[in-house]
Parts: structure tokens; sequence; C-alpha cells
């Protein structure tokens, strides 16, 4: 009956032992799935966060694309407008010459 008993204390003393241990590694393991959650969340917030930012600056850069193109157009329109002016004044230019010409 003794033997019975010490028996049942040691196997009780195991188990508590054993217990112990697995409650260790459970907080061991809980602990580190808390951090890697965590860590999950700050980068899906990090992710929308750029993707917020990506979706900015891409319409950013159609903006910016657009302008440039009405800029070159305008440009084109000036580069013109001074190409028939300087040839207008070339003719006047031209034809007061020829007017100069004819007084002489």
């Amino acid at each position: 009956m003794k033997k019975k008993v010490e028996k049942v204390a040691k196997d009780k003393q195991e188990n508590v032992s054993q217990l112990k241990s697995l409650f260790a590694l459970f907080t061991q393991q809980r602990k580190a799935l808390e951090i890697s959650i965590q860590k999950n969340k700050k980068l899906e917030e990090d992710n929308i966060r750029l993707d917020t930012r990506n979706k900015s600056l891409e319409e950013q850069q159609r903006s910016h694309s657009k302008r440039v193109e009405q800029l070159e157009l305008e440009k084109d329109m000036l580069s013109q407008k001074a190409r028939r002016d300087r040839e207008a004044l070339d003719q006047e230019l031209e034809e007061r010459r020829t007017s100069v010409k004819k007084l002489e």
C-alpha cells in the first residue's frame, strides 16, 4: 500500500512537472504567436498605406503627363505662330525694301 501511494505521488509529481513544462512551452508559443499577429497586422497596415500612396502617386503621374502633353501642344502652337509671324514680318520687310528701291 505504501509503495502504491509512493508510486501515485511520484506519478503525480511527474504529471505536474510535465504540465509545468507544457505550460511554459504553451506560454512561449502563445507569446510568439501574439508577436507574429502584431507584425502581420502592422505589415497589412503598411501595405494598405503604401497602396494608397501608390494610387496617389499614379494619379499625380497621370496628371503630370496630361499637363506635359498640354504644354507640348501649347509650345508647338506658339512655335507655329512665331514662325508665321516671322514669315509675315520677313514678307513685310521685303515689301518695304521693294518700296524703298522703287522710290530711289
